[in-house]
């Protein structure tokens, strides 16, 4: 179902946004 397939990427992209975005806090 390429759909999901989709939200999925989607989510693990803006997942891996919020964590990039935090490592990048902590180190300035």
């Amino acid at each position: 179902m390429w759909l999901h397939r989709i939200i999925c990427n989607a989510m693990f992209l803006y997942l891996m946004k919020i964590l990039f975005s935090k490592t990048y806090n902590l180190c300035y």
